[in-house]
């Protein structure tokens, strides 16, 4: 008898028992390296204003004049689909301990699946219909896998994913791939 409220009482305190937040890890920064300067000195055309050269021939143009920037640069993906593409993260799993997951959301934004990629037990995986909420793009998977919602940052390369469920509620910041 006392033995089993033992049990039971350790049982209610590691249920109830707050977990520390995950610990926070910087990633180096590596310094942009300078733009390499070609060997050879550059060449200067010197053109006069003049629509003709001395020698009475009409004047070449510049390279900037015969290139004009007719072409634009394509739109950014990332900002019309903010969600879409995959992203790699390692997000505390409760009782599971930190575990990294890979999401992938369809181009559509429409899906999200979500896949333990580190060894051992707990993780999620599955797949859900996702919508936008406050929280950014969330998906409730299946079974007890939680809510899933991810929020870009500014940066279009990392962003916030929070992760909820039967006593968890975790966050993390992912990195697109």
């Amino acid at each position: 008898m006392r033995a089993t409220q033992l049990f039971v009482t350790a049982a209610i305190l590691l249920v109830f028992a707050h977990r520390l937040p995950a610990p926070i890890q910087e990633t180096p920064e590596s310094p942009t390296p300078a733009p390499e300067q070609s060997s050879k000195p550059k060449r200067i055309n010197k053109v006069k204003a003049t629509s003709e050269n001395p020698e009475g021939s009409p004047r070449r143009k510049t390279p900037a004049e015969s290139t004009k920037a007719t072409t634009r640069p394509e739109p950014n993906q990332h900002k019309l689909n903010p969600y879409a593409g995959a992203w790699r993260g390692v997000i505390n799993c409760s009782i599971w301990g930190d575990l990294e997951h890979l999401i992938v959301i369809d181009d559509a934004q429409k899906t999200m699946t979500v896949s333990k990629t580190s060894s051992g037990a707990g993780g999620a995986n599955g797949s859900a219909p996702t919508f936008v909420g406050a929280d950014g793009l969330t998906a409730t998977l299946p079974g007890l896998n939680g809510t899933w919602a991810l929020k870009p940052n500014s940066d279009g390369k990392t962003a916030r994913v929070r992760l909820t469920g039967f006593m968890l509620n975790s966050s993390a910041i992912f990195y697109r791939q």
